[in-house]
């Protein structure tokens, strides 16, 4: 970089949510446009990747993200949201979209709330078990509430239906306003999450540390 420092100057806001060194120590960085999700790809003198993208960036799907792991075979998981639902997403190792993954590269998650509660899902963070399994946590809205939210996927982006309720768990630990912030997944499986929670929308909030067993 420049005296330590890179910036990214696009044509829109962008912001940078998350980080990860992939196995050559390259750093991969996430977060969103104004409209889309952005990631682009760093060497370790901090210049642009140009085998990454288009010149080291890409822009592979309207939304934002909000965190990134590297799996060992170098490909890159991004969790975010798009639209109104949590999106868990994966590129191969030059940034084009797995499509292997999910649909064409895209898992999309909702907790399937209508009418008056009609949901809002976003994710936080998400970690990767050494089996491949993929672990997010955020929150999920629903009326005036909002409520922890733990999804884990398969390494090919489908829900693991033995976890939660079919992949998902929608915990109502207070009634008022949960969410994660920050995941990791232990050496047997179990899932230990901080965030926080309020027994009320607008109330005190206090921090969380939650630990759940691997189903």
């Amino acid at each position: 970089g420049s005296n330590g420092i890179v910036k990214f100057d696009g044509d829109e806001v962008d912001t940078a949510s998350a980080l990860a060194l992939d196995p050559n120590s390259k750093i991969v960085v996430v977060g969103a446009t104004a409209t889309r999700v952005l990631v682009f790809r760093l060497g370790t003198d901090g210049a642009f990747d140009t085998s990454f993208g288009t010149n080291g960036v890409t822009k592979p799907v309207q939304g934002s993200a909000r965190d990134v792991a590297i799996t060992p075979d170098g490909g890159i998981l991004i969790a975010g949201t798009v639209s109104s639902d949590l999106m868990v997403m994966r590129l191969g190792a030059t940034g084009l979209l797995d499509a292997a993954f999910g649909v064409d590269g895209v898992t999309v998650l909702s907790t399937g709330a209508t009418g008056s509660e009609s949901a809002f899902e976003s994710a936080e963070a998400l970690a990767v078990a050494p089996g491949g399994t993929i672990t997010v946590a955020g929150s999920a809205q629903a009326g005036n509430d909002q409520n922890l939210l733990v999804a884990q996927l398969t390494p090919s982006g489908a829900l693991h239906v033995p976890f939660g309720s079919g992949g998902l768990l929608v915990s109502y630990l207070q009634g008022g306003h949960d969410n994660a912030d920050d995941v990791l997944v232990d050496t047997d499986g179990s899932i230990v999450l901080v965030g926080s929670t309020s027994a009320e929308a607008n109330g005190l909030r206090s921090a969380l540390i939650g630990r759940l067993m691997p189903n």
